[in-house]
């Protein structure tokens, strides 16, 4: 048992013990760490673990300070490795895409305030993108950027807006991922990319939101802006939805329409009116399941009534992909058809509501027989208590 003790030991990952001596809290924090069992200090920093004199453990050639534009080549001699990355499943082409992105081409020209590894992953105790602890984890993403996008001081010397974190926190997409969160929900590297970090042109922004609202770009391409879209005078989706703060409202989304369309034109009209339409279907909606929620407290068989909702609703989610082609009648009809089937809810309701009225005037003529027995009953007792006596 010693022995194996002993073994174990000796084969047991050495994470920089001897550079423990003196930076155990760095060592203790590569412990906790995605690199504590293959990566040790001398892989980034050289010299030699094994020496416990500190002249000697260091050496000429020890990196105790690197620089930042050698940070990515640093970390891409593991990263861009096939032989090191394909048994644990990590791509190797995150240095390629690095060297491409905004970042990658700021440092290269000597714009060493541009991010590098270590300001997105962290340097000691780097973790997974999936630990919920990293700061690259999805909820974690738009506060690992916005420690620089954010930084209004740095930007503003970098001649670069500094708003788009708080911006992206107030929109939709932040609501959805750090106020509800939602896994699912888009933040900053799901359009900007992650190790090729580059900002969609105009011309690319509807590729990227199609990525996840294909329906609506489907639809967008069978509007009128479509034309002007690809001939580059029209911006896309961020004309009416913004880039960062993403708006869905219509009254925000209105005043985006001023610098092409003035109030009283047909196309402001038109869009008033697709407004109404859609508000209207979505609280007849709401009203109808009100109602089938109602009826099934009050004891009423609603299996039917449920699934001829559900059908609705699934209907209503058609309706703003729909609106993005801007064509009047054709919303029109799919407003029609969801109207029609909670028609359909309503009806059904008023049957079973109809029914148990019925059945309600049905049990007074049994109670007026039960009552007259009851009184037949007790005049008949009273008549034979009298004769008894």
């Amino acid at each position: 048992m010693l022995i194996l003790l002993v073994v174990s030991a000796l084969c047991a990952p050495t994470q920089g013990a001897g550079c423990a001596e003196c930076h155990a809290p760095q060592r203790d924090t590569e412990l906790s760490g995605a690199h504590a069992k293959v990566v040790s200090c001398v892989d980034c920093h050289g010299g030699n673990a094994k020496e416990t004199d500190k002249d000697r453990a260091h050496g000429p050639a020890i990196k105790t300070s690197l620089a930042r534009s050698a940070i990515p080549a640093l970390c891409g001699t593991c990263h861009a490795d096939t032989r090191r990355m394909n048994p644990v499943g990590i791509p190797t082409d995150q240095l390629a895409q690095y060297r491409t992105s905004r970042h990658g081409e700021a440092v290269a020209r000597g714009v060493l305030q541009a991010a590098v590894c270590t300001d997105c992953h962290g340097v000691h105790g780097i973790l997974r993108a999936r630990d919920p602890r990293s700061p690259v984890h999805p909820t974690h993403v738009p506060g690992t950027c916005g420690r620089c996008h954010g930084n209004r001081e740095l930007m503003e010397k970098l001649n670069h807006p500094w708003t788009a974190e708080s911006e992206y926190r107030a929109g939709v997409h932040g609501e959805l991922l750090l106020g509800k969160g939602d896994p699912a929900a888009p933040h900053c590297a799901s359009c900007h990319g992650n190790h090729g970090a580059v900002p969609p042109g105009f011309s690319e922004v509807g590729r990227v939101c199609g990525k996840c609202h294909t329906k609506q770009v489907e639809m967008f391409e069978a509007s009128p802006h479509a034309f002007y879209a690809k001939d580059g005078s029209f911006k896309g989706c961020v004309v009416c939805h913004a880039n960062h703060r993403i708006v869905t409202s219509a009254t925000t989304m209105a005043g985006q329409c001023a610098p092409c369309h003035e109030a009283p034109d047909k196309e402001m009209k038109n869009f008033a009116v697709l407004q109404d339409l859609l508000a209207r279907t979505r609280g007849e909606v709401a009203r109808t399941g009100d109602r089938v929620a109602e009826a099934a407290r009050a004891g009423l068989f609603t299996d039917d009534e449920q699934l001829a909702l559900e059908k609705a609703r699934t209907s209503l989610l058609q309706l703003p992909p729909l609106q993005h082609t801007l064509n009047q009648a054709k919303v029109a009809a799919l407003t029609q058809t969801i109207s029609s089937e909670l028609g359909e809810v309503h009806r059904q309701l008023d049957r079973q509501e109809q029914a148990e009225r019925w059945k309600k005037f049905a049990l007074v003529p049994v109670w007026a027989f039960l009552l007259a027995m009851a009184w037949l009953f007790r005049a008949k007792q009273k008549r034979i208590e009298r004769t008894g006596s």
